[in-house]
């Protein structure tokens, strides 16, 4: 089996939460190819999952000796760095990537994640505006971010006018109705607000799990033009 066959082997369980299979399918690649930095990434990706930050670290480490530039490797270093409870570092690290790839649009946008769990919304939503400028066909959960930026920024205009423009989705229609609460609440609006929360609280309880800090990094790395392989 070719290094990338195994990869995508491993992505596949990563997805599904077969995270032990996961770890069998990077394995294997590496094994196969020790030069992939994809295969060490993904080694990180579950190790990170499985809150093991130190051996996850290890790995993102290694992927960055064979390409120092991978804005991936650089943004995984920054979500163990958050998770460890070290925003400076994390902050750093993006920073860092930033510095050796200006145009990368997912550098900007985990940085306005980072600003935005800071509650700095100024700071979050010009960060979300670079990577949206970088990437005009940004995706859609990408954007939840920067409504809730402009929301908690009183921008409630802008933040209404984007709302209502996105598509109806499952993945993101619970946190879509969670926000058009928190605006109708600024509005002063408390009976429109308590029936958005209402649906929301609806919609998660029937999609599962809302998206996570982890789930919206996947989302980064996945999108990312770099080439891993």
């Amino acid at each position: 089996m070719m290094a990338k066959a195994a990869l995508a082997v491993g992505n596949v369980y990563y997805k599904q939460n077969e995270l032990d299979s996961a770890i069998e399918a990077f394995k294997d690649a590496l094994n196969i190819d020790p030069t992939t930095p994809a295969g060490y990434l993904g080694m990180g990706r579950v190790l990170l999952k499985q809150k093991k930050y130190p051996q996850a670290k290890e790995q993102v480490q290694k992927a960055l000796v064979f390409n120092p530039q991978l804005t991936p490797g650089r943004l995984l270093m920054s979500q163990i760095y958050q998770e460890q409870g070290n925003t400076k570092a994390a902050i750093d690290e993006i920073e860092s990537a930033l510095r050796m790839n200006p145009t990368a649009w997912s550098a900007y946008q985990a940085l306005g994640n980072i600003y935005l769990k800071q509650k700095q919304y100024n700071l979050a939503r010009k960060n979300f505006e670079g990577a949206q400028q970088l990437n005009p066909k940004i995706p859609v959960v990408a954007k939840m971010g920067y409504i809730e930026a402009l929301i908690a920024s009183n921008a409630l205009d802008e933040a209404a006018e984007i709302l209502r423009d996105l598509p109806n989705k499952k993945p993101i229609e619970a946190k879509k109705q969670k926000l058009w609460g928190d605006l109708y609440t600024r509005q002063g609006f408390t009976k429109e607000a308590a029936e958005a929360y209402r649906a929301a609280n609806l919609l998660a309880a029937e999609q599962g799990e809302v998206a996570s800090e982890l789930s919206t990094l996947d989302m980064l790395i996945e999108e990312d033009d770099d080439k891993l392989g």
